[in-house]
């Protein structure tokens, strides 16, 4: 599911997509539907991109220049 990634890599996507759900079930049980229909959808495309980012952006090896 995770890909190629390290143990302790996948050790955090899960404790953060942890954090991130309790945090919104939190957030959702103390707002009105009208601000959540406003910021869920900002907050949405935010996280996701982030999360995209994180997941698809690997380290850049560095290429001899040759000197």
């Amino acid at each position: 599911m995770f890909g190629p990634l390290p143990p302790i890599h996948r050790a955090l996507i899960v404790a953060g997509s942890l954090v991130v759900f309790v945090g919104i079930c939190w957030i959702l049980a103390y707002q009105s539907p009208t601000v959540l229909t406003v910021v869920g959808p900002i907050v949405g495309v935010l996280l996701g991109s982030l999360v995209a980012w994180a997941l698809l952006h690997g380290r850049q090896e560095r290429r001899p220049t040759g000197r």
